[in-house]
């Protein structure tokens, strides 16, 4: 999941959504969600998640200016979906977190790959 992202990417057109975030204990910043390959080739793809103070200015992570993630799904298959998430401690981040916004940060084609699926549901 921590993957460092490609210098070059591939086209690519994801949406998200399911997504959270919220602050665990005083301690911890937590985000998730779902990000949706809408293109029609295989990827991986990694997440760039932006946040926003109280007063709407840039919340910086570990000196960085975004978070940026790789869905778990090693490969994503055109109009499937992969989840996210990612745990911080709040003392790394210089604020504390009003608001997230998610954006597809860079993908890479792959090759097809198995898709994990459920016999059982409850």
């Amino acid at each position: 999941m921590f993957e460092p992202m490609p210098e070059k990417s591939d086209t690519f057109l994801v949406t998200f959504r399911d997504t959270n975030f919220w602050i665990e204990g005083d301690s911890l910043f937590c985000v998730t969600g779902l990000v949706d390959n809408k293109g029609i080739n295989w990827q991986k793809i990694w997440v760039r998640i932006d946040l926003k103070d109280e007063a709407g200015k840039p919340v910086q992570i570990k000196g960085k200016e975004a978070l940026v993630l790789r869905a778990f799904s090693d490969a994503i298959p055109p109009f499937g979906a992969s989840s996210f998430f990612y745990t911080i401690p709040l003392d790394r981040l210089s604020a504390r977190p009003k608001d997230c916004t998610f954006t597809g940060a860079a993908s890479l084609n792959v090759e097809e790959g198995p898709i994990l699926v459920s016999g059982m549901q409850s």
